[in-house]
């Protein structure tokens, strides 16, 4: 007996939004608009599932360490 699922596929918007709570779950900030901009740069240069995947998540690293910098400096209380 074959098993049906009882909700229906998700629609781009459904996955759109399935990402960006994805993305919260795991605590990276991803703004609605950044993975618009990352979408449409996948779709303009015809990126791979992996150079998007790195594109988007290569941001977010980036943006972290820079964070992480920042807080390290704020912590150090350098003199001025």
């Amino acid at each position: 007996m074959k098993k049906t699922r009882s909700h229906r596929p998700a629609t781009t918007p459904d996955l759109r939004e399935q990402i960006l709570r994805d993305f919260g779950s795991l605590r990276i900030p991803l703004r609605p608009e950044q993975l618009d901009d990352a979408l449409t740069r996948a779709e303009r240069e015809g990126l791979s599932p992996l150079q998007f995947l790195q594109a988007l998540s290569g941001e977010q690293a980036n943006q972290r360490r820079e964070r992480s910098i920042a807080h390290r400096i704020g912590q150090a209380r350098f003199r001025e």
